[in-house]
C-alpha cells in the first residue's frame, strides 16, 4: 500500500477511483469515516443488501400510494 500513509487510505483510494466518486463524494465520504470513528454518529448498514433494504423501508415511508 506504500506510498500511502497507511493500509485504509490506499482501500479507501482505490474504492473511491474505481466508482468514479466526485470531490464532493469523497469529501462527504470522509467526513462520514471521521465522524463515525469520532463516535459521533453510528453506520448500522453493513452491505449492499442492508443498503437496499433501508431504501425500500424509506420509500414505503414517504411514496403515496395510488389507487
Amino acid at each position: 500500500w506504500c506510498p500511502f500513509c497507511s493500509c485504509g487510505d490506499f482501500e479507501f483510494t482505490e474504492i473511491a477511483l474505481d466508482a468514479a466518486l466526485k470531490k464532493s463524494q469523497i469529501n462527504g465520504l470522509l467526513s462520514l469515516i471521521g465522524r463515525i470513528s469520532r463516535g459521533e454518529t453510528q453506520m448500522m448498514l453493513k452491505n449492499d443488501a442492508d443498503l437496499r433494504k433501508a431504501w425500500e423501508h424509506a420509500t414505503d415511508q414517504v411514496t403515496p400510494v395510488c389507487h
